[in-house]
């Protein structure tokens, strides 16, 4: 099964971002709130990673990580649905576990021409068993461009 698969590669903390030592955190996040405001991809993303780890003060939020996201990456952000394609993949409180709906966040992070969306396609298509040969191969084709 894929989760058991990418699980590694999830409990490395991709979204374990470091925010800036100096400021104090009600300034940082009103900060960050007027780039969300603004629709900033970057804070967008930053924000669902904030709430995927439960960090400056934000719960824990698996759901709002997910609509955090998927809105970075309508607005240009890749790797927002490599990390969206990972929540789906293993399944979370608030999100559903949801191969197929991570696979398809992995393959448009892969045609945005994100690296780890395109190894991470590749790792669900292979452990595809429903179509071996063709998911293989899409496999291999994945890969090569992840190698370039």
């Amino acid at each position: 099964m894929p989760t058991r698969a990418l699980g590694v590669i999830n409990r490395r903390g991709w979204c374990q971002q470091r925010l800036p030592e100096r400021g104090e955190p009600v300034l940082l996040r009103a900060r960050l709130a007027a780039h969300v405001e603004a629709d900033s991809p970057f804070a967008l993303e930053l924000l669902a990673c904030m709430h995927q780890q439960g960090q400056m003060g934000f719960a824990k939020d698996h759901r709002e990580a997910a609509r955090l996201f998927r809105r970075a990456a309508k607005l240009g952000k890749p790797r927002a649905n490599v990390r969206l394609g990972l929540l789906k993949l293993e399944g979370s409180k608030g999100v559903r576990q949801d191969p197929d709906g991570a696979l398809a966040a992995f393959l448009s992070a892969a045609r945005a021409g994100d690296v780890y969306g395109q190894y991470l396609a590749g790792r669900v298509l292979l452990d595809d068993e429903s179509d071996a040969e063709g998911s293989t191969r899409q496999a291999i084709v994945l890969w090569e461009a992840a190698a370039e």
